[in-house]
């Protein structure tokens, strides 16, 4: 028999078509064609078109877990379904195969995370002599994209006349392609296997920071009490056992818990009212040592040097007026003066979080603030060889060193929603991992195993009146996020998954209505912004490539791409005279664009974080990468004018600008509060305060800014998981 091959599915194939071939699932056969079950029940056991779909695309990722929004995406594009018809099509399944939840043999649960297919799947040579017969499927075309960047995995092979390119099974919108290959890479051999992952925890609470055993067999994390502002260390076997609370005392709260190189130890940050320290005590229990100080002020990362006699951490401030950095520092462990670290830093670099490799040769850390890091790697003895890993400039959440110290894991979101990638240190080869949504993973020493966090987070958005009060226009169960009021405040435009994937939302303040304005093929949009005009919405699409400029037409939904091929966009900032600006990288580095009819891009400042376009008097108003303050851009090869210190783009937090008024959300825990700034004289003022959700993220003008529109985060959790990892040829022990 031949084995079965299947890419996701692609609109560009065209017209529904009928099906035909037997998909084998463990014991069972099953007729695409006649959707049914092929054996001796009478009357036949029938299937539905959906159930079949999601059959096939559980068995093109045999092994794997898939998520429930990728079904959603995949078997119900271009439709307005709810969560629940994945579950009643799951449901169908296992009554067909005369499966179980609770001792699944064909397709497996895997709580808050989706279902795998467990029972080999493979698809037969010829269709059975009873088959409904159908025309033959069109062949696919080659420039088709895979939208789904994960690796699958190669499990059989035969020869068959099925030839590679094979017969295209077509469902619903999309196509499924049959080959000689069961389950095929589209990509390369992987690198890496990955195994699924599974929860280890599931607190309704927010964990974060999680640090798995030098053996793999338990995890440290940080469980965040939002209310009480507080932070209690837990330790928990990684099979999911009944977790420990490390004791803290009153009025402290404990962050950044870690293994110690001692056997059995770990160390936490400990931090109260009027202190910081860094102590070390038994995972089980026990009396505590200091090792050192910190700022309670500051963000805690460290990690010992590899003759454990230094912390090595980060120290940040303010080098100069114009200029913020942060550079590694280092104390004697025990206590004792801090002091600058050996390594190649610029005044304005922001490093961060770094991490020695198991063998203690290399040190690797992060540079730049989020949205924009990449990876550094140098040889420990040897500072000048410092040289940059990665050239993504995307918003990286924790990165860990693999067992064999040949590369680096690490969460970004490049490509759209937060994954893991490996990236080989000798090469800088990136390979995705295919777990998502996923930040700060955290791998065994010695162990083929590692940990994660599964973010969970609902934004909504809220309007500000002139009294600064707070309300929900579009209230919503599923996360509204990222959005931005027209410039007649009559319409916002937002980022959603009420469709069950990713798209650019309108919703009509006056009428209260909302539609989808995209139905996207792939990629995630983000961050839309409104054309001067009002008649047409710009948004930033993410994929596999570089990040892209698009506009979409409100009466047409023409999509128009903006931006040209190389250059990866980030932000975007359209003008009132028409004009738009983009905040993009090119060969890694940042600057603020020009877009050009062509679609082209015309350099203008190197090293720009974020930019807002204004009128004709207010001008181009931009902030640095790596120094403080707000500029204004005075033409090509002219210094830009700096205008005062705020507002100034920090913690992903986009500020908003309406004549000569930019308004700018205050970032404190939790942030709840905007402020107005005069450009002119740099006064601010409060002008709204939101007392609900867990704060404030960004904020959105209208052209007049009498109307404020922000995104609340209305809640965040998230749970830990684990998976297990090992190079690409390594003997299973």
């Amino acid at each position: 028999m031949n084995v079965l091959s299947i890419p996701s599915l692609q609109e560009r194939y065209g017209p529904q078509q009928p099906m035909a071939g037997v998909l084998r699932v463990g014991d069972h056969r099953v007729d695409l064609g006649a959707l049914r079950l092929l054996g001796t029940e009478e009357p036949p056991v029938r299937l539905t078109l959906k159930s079949v779909q999601v059959l096939v695309e559980l068995a093109r990722n045999q092994g794997t877990t898939v998520s429930r929004d990728h079904l959603l995406d995949t078997v119900w594009r271009g439709t307005l379904p709810t969560p629940e018809v994945v579950t009643q099509a799951i449901k169908e399944l296992r009554r067909a195969f005369g499966d179980s939840r609770g001792t699944a043999e064909y397709i497996d649960t895997i709580p808050k995370l989706g279902y795998r297919l467990i029972a080999e799947a493979c698809f037969e040579d010829d269709p059975p002599r009873d088959a409904e017969p159908g025309p033959a499927a069109p062949e696919p075309s080659h420039d088709v994209p895979p939208s789904d960047r994960r690796p699958a995995r190669s499990r059989h092979r035969a020869a068959g006349r099925w030839a590679a390119l094979g017969g295209v099974l077509v469902l619903g919108l999309g196509a499924w392609v049959l080959s000689t290959h069961a389950l095929a890479p589209r990509r390369p051999a992987p690198a890496w296997i990955v195994g699924p992952p599974w929860l280890v925890t599931t607190d309704p609470a927010l964990e974060i920071g999680p640090a798995i055993s030098p053996d793999g067999s338990q995890v440290l994390y940080h469980r965040v009490d939002a209310e009480a502002r507080a932070g209690r260390v837990r330790l928990q076997s990684l099979t999911g056992s009944r977790a420990l609370t490390i004791p803290t005392p009153a009025g402290s709260s404990d962050q950044h818990a870690i293994w110690s190189p001692v056997p059995g130890e770990i160390a936490v940050t400990r931090k109260s009212e009027d202190d910081c320290r860094i102590l070390a005590m038994p995972a089980l229990g026990g009396p505590s040592r200091l090792l050192g100080r910190c700022n309670r002020a500051e963000v805690v990362r460290f990690d010992w040097s590899p003759d454990r006699h230094w912390l090595v951490g980060m120290g940040s401030g303010f080098l100069a007026r114009d200029e913020a950095g942060t550079r590694l520092m280092r104390q004697p462990v025990g206590g004792g003066a801090v002091e600058s670290f050996p390594y190649p830093h610029r005044p304005g670099d922001i490093d961060l979080t770094p991490r020695f490799s198991p063998d203690g040769r290399r040190l690797a850390f992060r540079r730049g603030y989020l949205p924009y890091s990449d990876l550094y790697v140098m040889d420990v003895d040897q500072p000048d060889s410092l040289r940059r890993l990665t050239r993504l400039g995307s918003r990286m959440v924790g990165f860990d060193w693999t067992r064999d110290g040949s590369a680096l894991v690490f969460s970004s979101d490049h490509a759209g929603d937060a994954a893991l990638y490996a990236v080989d240190v000798r090469s800088g080869q990136i390979t995705a991992l295919g777990i998502s949504p996923a930040v700060e993973p955290t791998l065994a020493r010695e162990a083929d195993v590692g940990a994660y966090r599964v973010p969970e987070q609902r934004f909504q958005l809220a309007l500000l009146d002139a009294a600064g009060t707070a309300s929900l226009p579009a209230p919503s169960t599923t996360s509204d996020r990222e959005g931005a009021l027209s410039p007649d405040g009559r319409r916002i435009a937002f980022v959603s998954r009420r469709t069950g994937r990713d798209e650019i939302w309108i919703h009509d303040l006056e009428h209260g209505d909302a539609y989808a304005l995209t139905a996207l093929p792939q990629g995630v949009p983000r961050l839309p912004e409104w054309r001067a005009d009002g008649a047409a919405v710009l948004f930033v699409l993410r994929g596999d490539g570089p990040g892209q400029a698009w506009e979409a037409e409100l009466d047409t939904r023409r999509l128009t791409v903006r931006s040209p091929d190389g250059l990866d966009v980030h932000y975007l900032s359209p003008a009132p005279d028409g004009q738009l600006y983009a905040i993009a990288l090119a060969d890694g580095e940042h600057g603020l664009y020009a877009l050009t009819p062509g679609p082209g891009a015309d350099l203008l400042e190197p090293g720009v974080a974020f930019a807002r376009a204004g009128d004709a008097q207010t001008g181009l108003l931009f902030n640095y990468l790596a120094r403080g303050g707000l500029f204004r851009w005075r033409g090509k090869d002219q210094p830009a004018e700096r205008l005062g210190d705020g507002p100034y783009f920090r913690y992903e937090m986009p500020w908003a600008l309406a004549g000569a008024t930019a308004f700018e959300v205050v970032p404190e825990f939790p942030t709840r509060r905007v402020e107005a700034i005069d450009i002119a004289s740099g006064q601010r003022r409060r002008v709204g305060q939101v007392d609900q959700g867990l704060g404030i993220t960004a904020v959105s003008s209208d052209a007049t800014g009498e109307k404020l529109l922000v995104w609340l985060l209305d809640r965040d959790g998230g749970d830990i998981a684990g998976f297990e990892l090992r190079p690409a040829g390594a003997v299973r022990p």
